[in-house]
Protein backbone atom coordinates (compact mmCIF):
# COMPACT_ATOMS: atom_id res chain seq x y z
CA UNK A 1 0.00 0.00 0.00
CA UNK A 2 2.86 2.32 0.76
CA UNK A 3 4.37 1.57 -2.59
CA UNK A 4 1.08 2.29 -4.35
CA UNK A 5 0.86 5.66 -2.55
CA UNK A 6 4.41 6.57 -3.55
CA UNK A 7 3.65 5.66 -7.16
CA UNK A 8 0.60 7.92 -7.18
CA UNK A 9 2.62 10.82 -5.72
CA UNK A 10 5.42 10.31 -8.24
CA UNK A 11 2.91 10.15 -11.03
CA UNK A 12 1.39 13.46 -10.00
CA UNK A 13 4.83 15.13 -9.90
CA UNK A 14 5.62 13.71 -13.29
CA UNK A 15 2.44 15.11 -14.80
CA UNK A 16 3.00 18.57 -13.21
CA UNK A 17 0.35 20.91 -11.78
CA UNK A 18 -3.15 20.71 -13.12
CA UNK A 19 -3.80 23.16 -15.99
CA UNK A 20 -6.43 25.86 -15.60
CA UNK A 21 -9.28 25.68 -17.98
CA UNK A 22 -9.45 28.57 -20.45
CA UNK A 23 -12.77 30.42 -20.81
CA UNK A 24 -14.74 29.05 -23.66
CA UNK A 25 -15.02 30.97 -26.93
CA UNK A 26 -18.63 31.74 -26.09
CA UNK A 27 -17.70 33.42 -22.81
CA UNK A 28 -14.98 35.51 -24.48
CA UNK A 29 -17.39 36.62 -27.17
CA UNK A 30 -20.00 37.44 -24.55
CA UNK A 31 -17.50 39.61 -22.64
CA UNK A 32 -16.57 41.54 -25.80
CA UNK A 33 -20.20 42.17 -26.66
CA UNK A 34 -20.90 43.28 -23.09
CA UNK A 35 -18.13 45.90 -23.27
CA UNK A 36 -19.36 47.13 -26.66
CA UNK A 37 -22.93 47.31 -25.37
CA UNK A 38 -21.80 49.36 -22.38
CA UNK A 39 -19.94 51.78 -24.66
CA UNK A 40 -22.93 52.16 -26.96
CA UNK A 41 -25.26 52.68 -24.00
CA UNK A 42 -22.92 55.32 -22.59
CA UNK A 43 -22.73 57.09 -25.97
CA UNK A 44 -26.52 57.07 -26.31
CA UNK A 45 -26.88 58.38 -22.76
CA UNK A 46 -24.43 61.23 -23.29
CA UNK A 47 -25.98 62.13 -26.64
CA UNK A 48 -29.43 62.16 -25.09
CA UNK A 49 -28.19 64.29 -22.22
CA UNK A 50 -26.51 67.00 -24.33
CA UNK A 51 -29.57 67.26 -26.57
CA UNK A 52 -32.04 67.71 -23.73
CA UNK A 53 -34.24 70.79 -24.29
CA UNK A 54 -33.21 72.16 -20.90
CA UNK A 55 -29.52 72.14 -21.98
CA UNK A 56 -30.04 74.19 -25.12
CA UNK A 57 -29.18 77.90 -25.43
CA UNK A 58 -32.25 79.88 -24.48
CA UNK A 59 -30.62 83.00 -22.99
CA UNK A 60 -27.67 85.20 -24.02
CA UNK A 61 -25.87 87.53 -21.61
CA UNK A 62 -23.40 90.34 -22.34
CA UNK A 63 -20.75 91.72 -19.99
CA UNK A 64 -18.22 94.52 -20.51
CA UNK A 65 -20.06 96.42 -23.26
CA UNK A 66 -20.02 100.17 -22.64
CA UNK A 67 -19.07 101.80 -25.92
CA UNK A 68 -20.08 98.85 -28.10
CA UNK A 69 -23.85 98.35 -28.28
CA UNK A 70 -25.07 95.16 -26.61
CA UNK A 71 -27.36 94.57 -29.57
CA UNK A 72 -24.31 94.35 -31.82
CA UNK A 73 -22.73 91.70 -29.61
CA UNK A 74 -25.97 89.73 -29.28
CA UNK A 75 -26.45 89.73 -33.05
CA UNK A 76 -23.19 87.79 -33.52
CA UNK A 77 -24.35 85.09 -31.09
CA UNK A 78 -28.01 84.95 -32.16
CA UNK A 79 -27.48 81.83 -34.37
CA UNK A 80 -26.59 79.83 -31.24
CA UNK A 81 -30.11 80.10 -29.80
CA UNK A 82 -31.68 76.66 -29.56
CA UNK A 83 -28.35 74.90 -30.08
CA UNK A 84 -27.04 72.34 -27.55
CA UNK A 85 -25.09 74.35 -24.98
CA UNK A 86 -22.44 71.66 -24.46
CA UNK A 87 -21.70 71.20 -28.17
CA UNK A 88 -21.03 74.82 -29.14
CA UNK A 89 -17.69 75.81 -30.70
CA UNK A 90 -16.76 78.54 -28.22
CA UNK A 91 -13.48 79.44 -29.95
CA UNK A 92 -15.26 80.15 -33.24
CA UNK A 93 -17.80 82.38 -31.52
CA UNK A 94 -15.07 84.19 -29.58
CA UNK A 95 -13.21 84.91 -32.83
CA UNK A 96 -16.45 86.24 -34.34
CA UNK A 97 -16.96 88.64 -31.42
CA UNK A 98 -13.40 89.94 -31.77
CA UNK A 99 -14.17 91.12 -35.31
CA UNK A 100 -16.52 93.78 -33.89
CA UNK A 101 -14.84 97.19 -34.22
CA UNK A 102 -13.91 98.47 -30.78
CA UNK A 103 -13.58 94.99 -29.22
CA UNK A 104 -10.02 94.11 -28.21
CA UNK A 105 -10.69 90.60 -26.94
CA UNK A 106 -13.64 88.43 -25.97
CA UNK A 107 -14.51 85.24 -24.12
CA UNK A 108 -17.56 82.98 -24.26
CA UNK A 109 -18.66 81.04 -21.18
CA UNK A 110 -21.25 78.30 -20.71
CA UNK A 111 -23.58 78.80 -17.78
CA UNK A 112 -25.80 75.69 -17.57
CA UNK A 113 -28.52 74.93 -17.99
CA UNK A 114 -29.32 77.39 -20.81
CA UNK A 115 -27.22 80.61 -20.58
CA UNK A 116 -24.36 81.63 -22.88
CA UNK A 117 -22.36 84.54 -21.43
CA UNK A 118 -20.48 86.85 -23.85
CA UNK A 119 -17.71 88.85 -22.15
CA UNK A 120 -15.87 91.56 -24.09
CA UNK A 121 -12.98 93.88 -23.33
CA UNK A 122 -13.24 97.11 -25.30
CA UNK A 123 -10.32 99.00 -26.79
CA UNK A 124 -9.20 101.97 -24.69
CA UNK A 125 -9.20 105.20 -26.66
CA UNK A 126 -6.16 107.47 -26.21
CA UNK A 127 -6.89 109.93 -29.03
CA UNK A 128 -9.50 110.87 -31.60
CA UNK A 129 -9.38 112.01 -35.21
CA UNK A 130 -11.66 112.77 -38.12
CA UNK A 131 -11.33 110.76 -41.32
CA UNK A 132 -13.69 111.93 -44.01
CA UNK A 133 -17.02 112.67 -42.32
CA UNK A 134 -16.54 110.25 -39.43
CA UNK A 135 -14.93 110.76 -36.05
CA UNK A 136 -12.75 107.77 -35.18
CA UNK A 137 -11.02 106.78 -31.97
CA UNK A 138 -7.48 105.44 -31.70
CA UNK A 139 -6.07 103.00 -29.15
CA UNK A 140 -2.44 102.65 -28.03
CA UNK A 141 -1.74 100.16 -30.85
CA UNK A 142 -2.95 102.59 -33.52
CA UNK A 143 -6.20 100.68 -34.19
CA UNK A 144 -9.04 102.90 -35.41
CA UNK A 145 -12.60 102.18 -34.27
CA UNK A 146 -15.98 103.98 -34.19
CA UNK A 147 -17.00 106.15 -31.27
CA UNK A 148 -20.06 103.95 -30.70
CA UNK A 149 -21.92 105.08 -27.62
CA UNK A 150 -19.85 108.06 -26.50
CA UNK A 151 -18.31 107.90 -23.03
CA UNK A 152 -17.49 110.66 -20.58
CA UNK A 153 -14.07 112.04 -21.42
CA UNK A 154 -14.20 111.42 -25.18
CA UNK A 155 -14.28 115.16 -25.81
CA UNK A 156 -11.10 115.62 -23.74
CA UNK A 157 -9.04 113.11 -25.72
CA UNK A 158 -6.09 114.49 -27.74
CA UNK A 159 -7.02 115.34 -31.30
CA UNK A 160 -4.95 114.13 -34.28
CA UNK A 161 -4.93 116.23 -37.45
CA UNK A 162 -3.28 116.14 -40.85
CA UNK A 163 -3.04 112.36 -41.02
CA UNK A 164 -1.80 110.38 -43.98
CA UNK A 165 -4.19 107.56 -43.02
CA UNK A 166 -6.93 106.81 -45.54
CA UNK A 167 -10.62 107.24 -44.74
CA UNK A 168 -11.47 103.53 -44.71
CA UNK A 169 -8.37 102.34 -42.83
CA UNK A 170 -8.62 100.13 -39.76
CA UNK A 171 -5.40 101.42 -38.21
CA UNK A 172 -3.10 104.42 -38.44
CA UNK A 173 -0.68 104.55 -41.35
CA UNK A 174 2.95 103.97 -40.46
CA UNK A 175 3.75 107.63 -41.00
CA UNK A 176 1.10 108.59 -38.41
CA UNK A 177 2.26 106.14 -35.73
CA UNK A 178 4.68 108.84 -34.56
CA UNK A 179 1.71 110.60 -32.92
CA UNK A 180 1.31 107.65 -30.55
CA UNK A 181 4.99 107.80 -29.64
CA UNK A 182 4.68 111.50 -28.91
CA UNK A 183 1.63 110.97 -26.68
CA UNK A 184 3.37 108.17 -24.79
CA UNK A 185 6.47 110.33 -24.28
CA UNK A 186 4.31 113.23 -23.05
CA UNK A 187 2.62 110.98 -20.48
CA UNK A 188 6.00 109.69 -19.26
CA UNK A 189 7.49 113.16 -19.01
CA UNK A 190 4.56 114.79 -17.22
CA UNK A 191 3.39 111.69 -15.27
CA UNK A 192 -0.21 112.43 -16.21
CA UNK A 193 -2.55 112.21 -19.16
CA UNK A 194 -2.49 115.00 -21.79
CA UNK A 195 -4.60 118.00 -20.78
CA UNK A 196 -7.98 118.57 -22.45
CA UNK A 197 -7.62 120.32 -25.78
CA UNK A 198 -4.28 118.72 -26.67
CA UNK A 199 -3.79 118.67 -30.43
CA UNK A 200 -1.17 116.96 -32.61
CA UNK A 201 -0.81 118.24 -36.18
CA UNK A 202 0.97 115.90 -38.62
CA UNK A 203 0.23 117.87 -41.77
CA UNK A 204 3.85 119.11 -41.95
CA UNK A 205 6.16 116.38 -43.23
CA UNK A 206 9.29 117.86 -41.65
CA UNK A 207 7.93 118.25 -38.10
CA UNK A 208 5.18 117.56 -35.58
CA UNK A 209 3.24 120.41 -34.02
CA UNK A 210 1.78 119.70 -30.60
CA UNK A 211 -0.38 122.08 -28.59
CA UNK A 212 -1.16 121.19 -24.98
CA UNK A 213 -4.52 122.94 -24.64
CA UNK A 214 -6.10 125.90 -26.37
CA UNK A 215 -3.95 128.64 -24.70
CA UNK A 216 -0.65 126.74 -24.61
CA UNK A 217 2.20 127.48 -26.99
CA UNK A 218 2.80 125.18 -29.93
CA UNK A 219 5.59 122.64 -29.45
CA UNK A 220 7.51 121.93 -32.65
CA UNK A 221 8.96 118.40 -32.50
CA UNK A 222 11.30 116.41 -34.70
CA UNK A 223 9.45 113.56 -36.41
CA UNK A 224 12.28 111.09 -35.80
CA UNK A 225 12.85 111.88 -32.13
CA UNK A 226 9.68 113.31 -30.52
CA UNK A 227 10.38 111.32 -27.34
CA UNK A 228 13.77 112.95 -26.85
CA UNK A 229 12.35 116.42 -27.54
CA UNK A 230 9.63 116.11 -24.92
CA UNK A 231 11.65 114.32 -22.27
CA UNK A 232 14.42 116.92 -22.48
CA UNK A 233 11.92 119.75 -22.35
CA UNK A 234 10.13 118.57 -19.22
CA UNK A 235 13.26 117.33 -17.48
CA UNK A 236 15.17 120.61 -17.74
CA UNK A 237 12.58 123.26 -18.47
CA UNK A 238 9.43 122.20 -16.61
CA UNK A 239 8.08 125.74 -16.41
CA UNK A 240 9.14 126.93 -19.86
CA UNK A 241 5.59 126.69 -21.23
CA UNK A 242 4.32 129.06 -18.55
CA UNK A 243 6.99 131.62 -19.41
CA UNK A 244 6.45 131.26 -23.14
CA UNK A 245 2.66 131.54 -23.17
CA UNK A 246 1.44 132.61 -26.55
CA UNK A 247 4.68 131.69 -28.30
CA UNK A 248 5.88 128.62 -30.18
CA UNK A 249 8.61 126.40 -28.78
CA UNK A 250 10.86 124.82 -31.42
CA UNK A 251 12.62 121.69 -30.15
CA UNK A 252 13.69 120.15 -33.43
CA UNK A 253 17.39 120.91 -33.19
CA UNK A 254 19.59 118.88 -30.81
CA UNK A 255 20.74 120.86 -27.79
CA UNK A 256 18.75 123.96 -28.69
CA UNK A 257 15.35 125.25 -27.64
CA UNK A 258 13.94 128.24 -29.52
CA UNK A 259 11.05 130.42 -28.36
CA UNK A 260 9.44 131.87 -31.46
CA UNK A 261 7.75 135.16 -30.51
CA UNK A 262 5.00 137.17 -32.11
CA UNK A 263 5.83 139.71 -34.82
CA UNK A 264 8.38 142.48 -34.08
CA UNK A 265 9.84 140.57 -31.13
CA UNK A 266 13.23 138.97 -30.86
CA UNK A 267 13.59 135.19 -30.88
CA UNK A 268 15.11 133.70 -27.72
CA UNK A 269 17.37 130.65 -27.66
Amino acid sequence: MVRDGLKRVRGQHARGPAKRKRPSRFLRTLAVFSVLAAIVALWIGVRTLVHLPMLRVHHLGVAGAQRVAQEQVLARAEPTRGQPLLLLDLDALRAELETIPGVQRASVLRRPPDLLLLEIVERRAIARTRLGKRTRLVDEDGVLFPTGRGLDGDGSLPSLRGLATGEGASELAQADQVALRALAALARATRRQPPPGTMIDLSHRDRIEMQLGGDAPTLVLDRKHPETNLENLFAMQERVIQFASGRAIDLRFPGRLTLVPAKNQEARR
